[in-house]
């Protein structure tokens, strides 16, 4: 990397290495596999709750724009007032995880999602209201997308790198099957309107359960092994809305306890 940025190489570059690299006399030695989330319990905690979040927020995705022949008015202005949804979330996703964290703006975006659909609900029915739905399954969708964007963070920021790739591929696997339902959900419209909203708001409550169980990963340094992932569900406290603070304040004692040594 020096010799490409035009830097001077550096010498005995190997040797320097080997002296900055960790010496770790207790390093773990389990195989990292697919047996890991069964065999411990904090990756299956986490993995079971990224799964689930993951075939909520797909449902929301794709369903959700496939329910756009089930809303009043044209079918194609309405997927594309969907779509005109996707840009926006990116960088808003990011502009609200730089400042308030993964876990509760998550679990905001979830809410505000089910809310929207637990409304529509009640006014599906009614003809007459279809701007109102219109204007709700807009909003739902734009929060389905900012939690969409915000969920992909947190997997990459939950699972411990040798597990990482699996964690998401298997978050990704059991998504796509439970998605595969999505159009029989959205073919109950012909019955009534209100079903698929229905099942959508069921969805959505199951996943606001399951958001808040994901540990906050604000300034949390990637977990590099199994047992970065304990410590970081040991650490979990439910009812902390900032805990990067807390990590702060705690780097800060320790500072001043070094000082007060020195």
């Amino acid at each position: 990397m020096r010799r490409i940025n035009k830097d001077e190489v550096l010498p005995n570059l190997e040797e320097r290495l080997r002296e900055l690299m960790p010496v770790r006399e207790t390093a773990s030695t389990e195989s990292v596999s697919l047996t890991s989330f069964l065999r411990r319990a904090s990756l299956f905690r986490v993995g079971l709750s990224l799964s689930t979040i993951w075939c909520v927020n797909d449902y929301f995705y794709i369903a959700g724009s496939m329910n756009v022949e089930n809303l009043a008015g044209d079918m194609f202005v309405n997927f594309s007032l969907l779509a005109l949804t996707e840009l926006p979330s990116v960088f808003i996703g990011q502009f609200l995880i730089d400042r308030f964290g993964r876990r509760w703006v998550h679990l905001c975006c979830m809410a505000i999602t089910t809310l929207a659909f637990a409304v529509i609900c009640l006014l599906a029915g009614d003809k007459s209201l279809g701007l109102a739905v219109i204007v709700l399954s807009v909003l739902s969708k734009f929060a389905s997308n900012v939690g969409w964007f915000i969920m992909w963070v947190q997997c990459v920021e939950v699972f411990p790198t040798p597990l990482r790739g699996t964690g998401m591929n298997l978050c990704v696997m059991i998504s796509t099957v439970v998605s595969m339902t999505g159009p029989f959900v959205v073919d109950l419209g012909s019955t009534d309107l209100r079903y698929p909203f229905i099942i959508f708001t069921g969805l959505g409550v199951v996943g606001i359960f399951m958001t808040s169980l994901v540990p906050e990963t604000k300034d949390v340094p990637l977990p590099e092994r199994n047992e970065d992932v304990d410590k970081m569900v040991k650490n979990f406290r439910y009812f902390e809305f900032r805990p990067w603070l807390r990590e702060e304040r705690n780097s800060g004692e320790e500072q001043i306890g070094l000082k007060r040594k020195e």
